[in-house]
């Protein structure tokens, strides 16, 4: 008869190992998620040992005990500290090295990352602020070169955020706050701002093609050598904002409030400025051919050979402007203002008495003008560094 065979017991199989190896670590992980809990029990559990022994011992007595219960109790609460302690240091350092990789995924990660990132600053900013608070992490991070089209940033707090050459293509930022951010160089191709804060921000070299910038605050922000060709800007603040050498061609700034912008050999050739205030304007050799500028205040702006060429003048308002060496030719000024102060192309000043003035006027918007004097064409009078910048072209 065949004997049989028995695995000696406590024999641990590669199956049980392990099994006891996975237990184990649920076991490490749930006290890394709880360990106050698992403290509190390990301390009852020495309890109920510790008066287990002293009640079943042969010395036993009641003074040892209270003792012992004095003892323990102080021990006790030194281990149930030294836990909180350390479950709020290991708290806030996994905290901050989320943070870390959050940013890092929106910086360094490829758009699928740098959106999803964002999505989970959104969601942590309920309990912790991170997205839209003052304390949010986007606020003064370095997000250089960060590739973020098409995300949505809809109320995000970029204060002072440096985005230099970032990836901001259809980005969505309604009502969000980019106050003092650097935006240098960074492609903001239709992009939507509306509504936005954007005061002090730079944007030098940005490319804000036909960007939507509706009621946003601008103010004192830098465009300058910027492409906003297309670019909506209906009812925004863009007092003392800086768009030397910038594109805006074909762009829409109705109602825009350009006090004391800096506009310097910009270029709005075709763009609609309807009711804009450029009230006290650095307007010099600024390209305004062919846009619509009806009853645009010019109040004391500086004009200087600009190009008005075909524009549309109507109900506008000149008074105490300089149009020195501008070019008038075929623009429309029915019903627009002007006043004693008001310097014409040829360095006159415009005369208000009965319609002397009208008649002054003729002889730097009509190419055909036959009455006193003659058609004043500034690319022919002007020579030198007085001549415009406009003559190098075709008009």
């Amino acid at each position: 008869m065949a004997q049989a065979t028995h695995e000696p017991r406590g024999y641990s199989t590669q199956e049980a190992n392990d099994a006891n190896k996975q237990t184990w670590q649920a076991f490490k992980r749930k006290f890394n998620e709880q360990p106050m809990t698992y403290g509190v029990i390990f301390v009852l559990i020495g309890v109920l040992i510790g008066g287990f022994v002293f009640a079943y011992s042969p010395d036993w007595e009641a003074d040892n005990l209270f003792s012992y219960l004095t003892n323990f109790g102080t021990e006790a609460l030194s281990v149930l500290i030294t836990i909180f302690v350390l479950d709020r240091f290991q708290a806030r350092r996994a905290e901050e090295q989320l943070k870390k990789e959050l940013l890092a995924d929106i910086k360094y990660g490829h758009n699928s990352d740098a959106i999803r990132a964002v999505n989970r600053l959104r969601l942590y900013d309920v309990e912790c602020g991170w997205y839209s608070s003052r304390s949010s992490l986007l606020a003064r991070s370095d997000l250089r070169k960060a590739n973020l089209e098409k995300a949505n940033l809809t109320e995000a707090n970029l204060e002072f955020c440096n985005l230099f050459g970032a990836n901001l293509k259809q980005v969505d930022f309604f009502e969000a706050n980019l106050q003092g951010a650097d935006l240098r160089k960074s492609d903001l191709e239709g992009s939507k701002l509306w509504e936005a804060n954007l005061e002090f921000s730079r944007f030098m070299n940005a490319n804000l093609a036909n960007a939507v910038l509706e009621r946003a605050n601008l103010r004192g922000a830098d465009f300058s050598r910027a492409s906003l060709v297309g670019a909506n800007f209906d009812e925004a603040d863009l007092r003392e904002t800086c768009f030397k050498d910038a594109d805006l061609s074909r762009a829409r700034l109705p109602k825009a409030n350009l006090c004391k912008v800096n506009m310097e050999r910009a270029n709005l050739q075709s763009s609609d400025l309807f009711e804009v205030d450029f009230t006290l304007a650095n307007l010099t050799d600024v390209n305004l051919k062919e846009a619509n500028l009806v009853a645009t205040n010019f109040r004391e702006s500086n004009l200087h050979n600009a190009n008005l060429t075909r524009a549309e003048l109507f109900e506008a308002n000149f008074k105490g402007a300089n149009l020195s060496g501008a070019n008038l030719r075929h623009a429309q000024f029915q019903g627009a203002h002007f006043s004693d102060d008001t310097v014409l192309p040829d360095g006159s000043k415009y005369d208000t008495s009965d319609e002397r003035g009208i008649i002054q006027l003729q002889r730097f918007i009509d190419p055909h003008y036959d009455g006193p004097g003659s058609f004043w064409d500034p690319c022919r009078q002007l020579v030198g560094r007085s001549r415009p910048k406009y003559c190098k072209g075709s008009q």
